[in-house]
């Protein structure tokens, strides 16, 4: 259907079939960034019976013909609702481009590759999520709008305006009276945003008690004992005493041996080799704990606009993530048998190992997290510093003008040079020529003053120190209490070592009698520095450049 009056002609399609001549009224075509595209027309159906049910679903195509030069597709969609007036006989076709139907034909990997420096961490979006939803979040990420064309291909163009606009109009391209002006509240510039993260991991501890214990007397200690007889230690005593810690005994340790047969100190001594097999005079051994202890880093990285803080005080905002290397450490806490020892000494001794490496929300996984939290930050303020819009009216109908477009104005009330923001193509179909019919476009300005800070690219934060601080545990060394003697002190419940009693002091005169045969290890206690979660934190400043992009108002 060609108008003999104006320069422009509209087809369209349903269900395939050409429709042009039974469409009247207002078509509308509108496309916003990172939208839906719609269009609504209005048909006259031939005569027949009607159910308007028969058109939802059906396929449509808009064409906007210009006559001296080319054809443009405009619209390719699906009727949404057709709402059918009973009075006029008419039906108002309410029509989508059916965009998540469009992201769904795409794979995950394949959305991964179209919106490019896109991030995406599972520990800030769902997972589970359609790939819709997955392609929405990562233009979260990015300063760049998705969106689909007239043919339904897809299009990724910066928010940014181009060093060269791809489109120039002058004054006598905007209908009179047309251009508008609209800007950004101060309270709706967010120029401060605290990324507040949480990187929760599992330490493994490997820790070593080394014991001794050594008879009284030194290198003369089957002289003490014969001269004056104790209670003696048990070999098979020492080493239960080591395994009733709960801790596991390390392979390898030593006995000093019970002398055999001789004279000691002048002193004949005699007792058969099996029987002097079983006491030691001195012991070395060592035993093994693991356990485990929980480390949170606590991070703020701030992300920020400096030229906007300079120009309009400091708006802040917060968000906050967090990710946790999910470890299983009951093997490790249980282990009933000895293991040498793996990963890193630590000050304090232990051998560490953070399971940072190897599991779900490794170290990896963690800086992605709050690389992409940093990159939605960004985007946040650098969308909220473009959110000022110039309005106009063509004197006619713009299909060349397209969504991503750079447009530079040079009108009478404004000039100005952005990206389009919104497009609608308004006609009058098989009206008197003299009706309006035009494009309503919508610039966005990215506005602030003062200078820019140089941007560096977005990276994890540096971990914060969680290391001990020592120092390095010596050897424990275990006592010899003996009682039932004149200078016996009171037994003391804290001691460990060889508990026994002199064999020939008077009993009854001596208040002081300990409980025969003892020998105690006790291991001690795990500091709470080690055990409890050991929280540290680490704070820092992701700068951004705003873009001042070109507006002159006369």
């Amino acid at each position: 259907m060609t108008h003999p009056t104006r320069p422009w002609d509209a087809v369209v399609t349903l269900d395939g079939a050409d429709i042009s001549a039974r469409v009247i009224g207002v078509l509308s075509v509108k496309i916003s960034a990172g939208q839906n595209r719609t269009a609504s027309f209005t048909y006259d159906p031939p005569a027949g019976s009607i159910d308007p049910n028969d058109w939802a679903g059906k396929s449509v195509t808009i064409d906007i013909e210009d006559l001296t030069t080319t054809v443009r597709r405009v619209f390719t969609g699906v009727v949404d609702v057709p709402q059918f007036n009973i009075s006029t006989r008419t039906v108002l076709m309410a029509c989508t481009q059916n965009r998540n139907g469009l992201l769904s034909a795409y794979t995950e990997s394949g959305i991964e590759s179209l919106i490019t420096d896109s991030r995406y961490s599972t520990y800030i979006f769902d997972g589970d999520a359609d790939i819709p939803r997955k392609a929405e979040d990562r233009l979260l990420t990015v300063d760049k709008s998705l969106d689909f064309d007239g043919s339904n291909a897809a299009v990724l163009s910066d928010w940014g305006a181009k060093a060269t606009a791809d489109i120039s109009l002058a004054a006598t391209d905007v209908r009179n009276e047309s251009v508008s002006v609209s800007l950004a509240s101060r309270d709706s510039l967010r120029n401060s945003i605290a990324v507040n993260y949480k990187y929760r991991f599992t330490r493994l501890r490997h820790r070593e008690y080394v014991f001794s214990w050594d008879y009284p007397g030194g290198n003369s200690a089957m002289a003490t004992y014969i001269a004056d007889p104790t209670t003696l230690a048990f070999r098979n005593q020492i080493i239960e005493a080591a395994q009733g810690t709960g801790l596991v005994l390390k392979p390898g340790y030593t006995f000093d041996d019970f002398g055999p047969s001789g004279y000691y100190g002048g002193i004949s001594f005699v007792i058969s080799p099996i029987e002097a097999a079983k006491y030691a005079l001195g012991a070395d051994f060592t035993l093994m704990q693991r356990f485990t202890q929980r480390v949170t880093e606590d991070y703020t990285v701030t992300v920020k606009a400096p030229q906007s803080i300079t120009q309009f005080g400091e708006v802040t905002k917060s968000s906050t993530y967090g990710v946790t290397a999910e470890y299983d450490s009951s093997d490790w806490d249980d282990l009933d048998s000895y293991e040498d020892p793996s990963g890193t000494l630590s000050a304090n001794g232990d051998y560490i190992t953070d399971m940072t490496t190897g599991v779900d929300g490794d170290r990896t996984e963690s800086d992605d997290a709050v690389k992409c939290g940093i990159a939605i930050a960004r985007v946040q303020i650098l969308g909220d510093h473009r959110a000022n819009y110039v309005d106009l009216n063509t004197v006619n109908v713009r299909p060349d003008i397209l969504i991503q477009h750079t447009i530079d104005l040079t009108s009478t009330k404004a000039q100005c040079k952005g990206k389009v923001e919104e497009i609608e193509h308004i006609l009058h179909v098989g009206e008197d020529p003299g009706w309006e019919h035009y494009t309503r476009l919508k610039i966005a300005l990215s506005r602030v003053e003062n200078t820019a800070p140089t941007e560096s690219a977005i990276s994890a934060p540096t971990p914060p120190d969680t290391s001990d601080s020592g120092p390095l545990p010596s050897a424990t060394i275990l006592g010899s209490y003996f009682g039932n003697h004149a200078a016996s002190p009171a037994y003391d419940e804290t001691w460990d070592g060889l508990i026994g009693n002199y064999k020939y002091y008077d009993a009854v005169q001596t208040l002081n009698i300990y409980p025969e045969g003892g020998f105690i290890v006790r291991t001690p206690v795990v500091a709470d520095a080690d055990r409890n979660e050991r929280e540290v934190s680490a704070a820092s400043d992701h700068e951004i450049e705003i873009p001042n992009d070109t507006l002159v108002l006369n």
